[in-house]
């Protein structure tokens, strides 16, 4: 599989499939001999038991998988640091953190937190920033499975 060294998993979304598609990634780049570094900037719901790191470790193996921060209430990051009286840290933050993972691994999957346009930190940083503040990445943009009844 030829990918660039660091792939940004975003969505349109909450519960779109970021998390499953950046799992199946990584197991296949370790499939293929490859190190690989799951980062997850902003993980909100803890309060829930919700941790995508965990979930892709679960369903991709053993790999590194972490969360720069990790918030309690199911929210977008920055009313969820609201309520939690946390302060986000910037964007230069979460990208200083990758390119150390992108370091010592292959491969670095920065898995989105909710949709394309949540916003990352106080700033009002989104993803379309991230691609200028990170080397060499990929988007990959994950639509919602059209919803059918009969």
């Amino acid at each position: 599989m030829k990918l660039p060294p660091i792939v940004l998993v975003t969505g349109t979304d909450t519960g779109v499939g970021k998390t499953v598609t950046t799992a199946a990634l990584a197991s296949a780049l370790q499939a293929d001999g490859r190190s690989v570094a799951v980062y997850k900037p902003c993980q909100s719901g803890a309060v829930t038991g919700d941790s995508d790191c965990a979930e892709i470790t679960r369903l991709a193996g053993p790999l590194t998988a972490e969360a720069g921060v990790v918030l309690q209430e199911p929210l977008a990051p920055v009313p969820a640091a609201a309520l939690d009286g946390v302060t986000l840290p910037q964007l230069a933050a979460y990208a200083a953190r990758v390119r150390e993972l992108a370091g010592t691994h292959d491969y670095v999957l920065v898995e989105g937190s909710g949709g394309l346009l949540v916003e990352l930190d106080p700033t009002a940083a989104r993803w379309r920033i991230w691609a200028a503040a990170l080397p060499v990445t990929r988007l990959l943009w994950w639509l919602p499975a059209p919803r059918w009844e009969p």
